[in-house]
């Protein structure tokens, strides 16, 4: 390991293994999940005590340092009376190690690597209180980007010929920064390789903020003056409204400007000839060789990491961990994050729901940096390259909550756990335990949301998670794996009224919105224990897959092999519950998916879904409720003549075969299994299901007879679709998933 420096190192997960708490004939060994990264050689770390600030180390860091966040220490039960372990560094006979709680909401805007002692030990409570703690955390964002107090770019000295004639000192009317009592200012007291920027110098310092944005990403406007509700409301879902002050934010380096990145013309894009710092042959270069490096930010240059810590009480809008953009390389290992509520994630924000439109291999309107691929396909869509080789490993991941933030349309969350969106390019998420993460939106544990090459989710524990919405459909309980956006735009044909909302029949409208790039090629989910997970009123309680595919096929129709693909293999997901249908695994608009050698059992799907009873919300939910009727019709009175005998006895031999749940089970096939033949079935039809009925009865119930069913009738609605596969028993046909 050890990045590109001159210092290396070596480092790996500590495992701890149990002896045998089995028997001799089975023996049973325990495993940890998470413990620490251990590392040996390399520079000696930087250590944080319990009275230390971590964010004064983090600023006064060299890129790639180690900060160890050591744990407090209180007294030995055997010590003597008064004895005091205020200055005690390392564990004595008369001081032992305990909790150290600091109360912080870091930013991490240089590679560091930060490393606890334990998740259960080295925490960072991010708790917002008391009031005016945020403030200072905005003023250290503005500076990072460039802006000043006020929103806009810093520039001292507007030239003749600069775009931007407005003058503006960061600090021009001395706001107070609340954590020190004095005046805000930009460098803050202690900061090393940090570059300042100003529009109006001449030199790199006029073109290259300390860290950047998104393409499109509206950052002017950034005003920390403003009350930080009235912030949230007007910027969301911006870093400095909906998605500030989590317990960790990541920001970092991530492109070199030749011009004025705030060049208003730009409208909030990059200007021509941006590229990114990765080494794009014969394109660009990381300049990660050049010395002194003159981008200090660049996560491709040195390790970073955070390890060993527990995050908690994060409830301002960016969960545990939000990693913003261009943290490429980052591992997260062996944290416990738990307690936190975010707008997309309560427990770790990777990227962001919003993006810049696609890369198209040969189009002349790819916008600047473009990608860091080629392809030798015309019309492929490439990589965004925004967080790339980001690895997530054997973190425990339990009791977060996702709060909302209208990204998917009605669907107003993105997912409790983690958010993995657009642009995380060659992601790891592997062995860790997510449990308890609640979402008002789409998946309530682990969420692949948008477009990301070649993602890897494999040796999870997901369980326990839950997505559920009182009026629209809430899907993927345990897992979500999403195209973004919807497409469901609902704009006024008043132009006037919204300037951000075309008219659904102007260029930008609705009517013009292909559809979602699905979620990129090459998505593994291997080997996850999935169960217990809930979506109570919507699909996939298991797992959802929703728009994997879109544009992909369009413009390759005939052609699968340039198709986004999902594998997903050797999973167990099962005593999963949904409330609209699939509780193993459904899906939409997603044909090209893999399920191969997955144990999918013991799920059940209530039928309880609103959206099954058209409540308020249904029609804007982003699985829309009208393709429940589109199947039904379709079917003549011939061919389901056809369908319905072999429908009825597979219900009748599924419920023979459910030893478990006897009589119940029974009964609620062949009540359903009766529902399901028309009023215009033929007699031979009718025969047969009372046939296997009796047969079925007999076995498991002998009070539950043909005569105790009520047939189904057009009064009682259309039937339920089939689309998904894995749904209620009673809406799928063997052969047809």
């Amino acid at each position: 390991n050890g990045g590109k420096g001159t210092i290396r190192f070596f480092n790996g997960e500590l495992i701890i293994t149990t002896g045998n708490v089995g028997t001799a004939a089975a023996p049973i060994h325990r495993q940890s999940i998470d413990t620490v990264t251990v590392t040996i050689g390399g520079k000696p770390p930087k250590h944080v005590t319990a009275s230390q600030s971590i964010q004064a180390a983090i600023d006064a860091a060299t890129p790639g340092d180690m900060i160890m966040v050591d744990p407090a220490f209180t007294p030995a039960a055997t010590a003597p009376a008064g004895t005091s372990c205020a200055t005690a560094t390392a564990p004595s006979t008369t001081c032992v190690e305990t909790t150290v709680n600091h109360t912080e909401m870091l930013i991490m805007w240089k590679p560091v690597r930060l490393q606890g002692v334990g998740g259960a030990t080295s925490i960072i409570n991010a708790n917002g209180h008391p009031a005016g703690k945020l403030d200072t955390w905005r003023q250290q964002v503005v500076c990072l980007f460039g802006l000043g107090i006020n929103g806009a770019p810093i520039n001292t000295n507007p030239g003749a010929t600069d775009v931007n004639q407005i003058p503006n000192q960061f600090n021009a009317n001395g706001v107070l920064n609340p954590a020190t009592g004095a005046p805000a200012s930009c460098p803050g007291a202690g900061w090393n390789y940090f570059n300042a920027f100003d529009e109006s110098s001449t030199g790199a310092g006029g073109k290259n903020a300390q860290v950047d944005r998104f393409p499109l990403e509206a950052t002017v406007g950034w005003s920390t003056e403003l009350n930080g509700n009235l912030a949230e409301l007007l910027q969301e879902p911006s870093l400095m409204g909906a998605l500030e002050g989590g317990g960790i934010t990541v920001l970092s380096k991530g492109v070199v400007f030749p011009s004025d990145p705030y060049d208003a013309t730009l409208l909030a894009g990059f200007p021509a000839g941006t590229l990114l710092l990765q080494n794009v042959p014969g394109v660009s270069t990381d300049h990660c060789t050049d010395n002194p490096n003159p981008y200090p930010s660049n996560f491709m240059c040195n390790p970073s990491s955070i390890d060993g810590l527990g995050i908690t009480n994060s409830s301002q809008g960016g969960g545990g961990i939000h990693i913003h953009g261009w943290g490429h390389n980052l591992q997260i290992a062996n944290n416990r994050i738990y307690n936190n509520a975010g707008t997309l994630s309560g427990g770790i924000n990777l990227g962001q729901g919003e993006y810049p439109p696609a890369y198209v291999q040969g189009s002349a309107t790819n916008a600047a940096p473009g990608s860091c691929e080629d392809s030798p396909v015309p019309g492929a869509v490439l990589p965004y390259c925004q967080n790339v080789n980001v690895n997530i490993h054997n973190n425990y991941i339990a009791s977060n909550s996702s709060t909302g933030d209208e990204l998917f349309s009605a669907t107003p969350a993105g997912s409790g756990g983690i958010s993995i969106c657009t642009g995380s390019d060659y992601y790891k998420f592997n062995w860790n335990w997510v449990c308890g993460n609640l979402t008002g939106g789409d998946g309530g544990g682990v969420g692949h949301l948008g477009f990301s090459f070649n993602g890897d989710i494999e040796h999870n524990t997901i369980i326990f998670n839950q997505s559920t919405n009182p009026t629209i459909p809430a899907n993927g309980g345990g897992l979500v794996v999403m195209g973004a956006p919807d497409q469901d735009l609902v704009c006024s044909a008043i132009a006037a009224l919204d300037q951000d909302c075309a008219p659904t029949a102007a260029v930008g409208g609705a009517a013009s919105v292909g559809p979602s790039d699905g979620v990129g090629p090459g998505l593994v989910v291997n080997a996850n224990l999935i169960m217990g997970n809930a979506a109570e009123s919507g699909t996939g309680a298991g797992i959802a897959f929703n728009a994997v595919n879109g544009s992909d096929m369009v413009a390759f129709p005939t052609d699968p092999g340039q198709w986004n693909t999902v594998t997903v293999t050797n999973n167990i997901i099962v005593d999963n519950v949904g409330g609209w249908d699939g509780a193993g695994i459904s899906l939409a608009d997603s044909p090209s998916v893999n399920i191969i050698n997955n144990t999918v059992a013991y799920n059940n799907s209530t039928a309880s879904s609103g959206i099954l009873f058209n409540t308020l919300g249904a029609p804007l939910a982003s699985q829309g409720g009208s393709s429940l009727r589109v199947w039904w019709p379709s079917i003549t009175a011939r061919s389901w003549r056809r369908i319905s005998p072999r429908l009825s006895l597979w219900f009748a031999r599924r419920a023979i075969s459910r030893r478990r749940q006897r009589t119940g089970l029974a009964r609620a096939f062949l009540i359903q299994s009766w529902r399901t033949i028309s009023s215009g079935a033929t007699a031979r039809s009718t025969s047969v299901w009372a046939r296997s009925a009796r047969r079925t009865s007999r076995i498991l119930s002998p009070s539950l007879t043909p005569s105790h069913t009520v047939p189904w009738r057009a009064s009682r609605g259309p039937m339920p679709s089939r689309r998904q596969a894995g749904a209620r028993p009673s809406l799928v046909e063997p052969g047809l998933v």
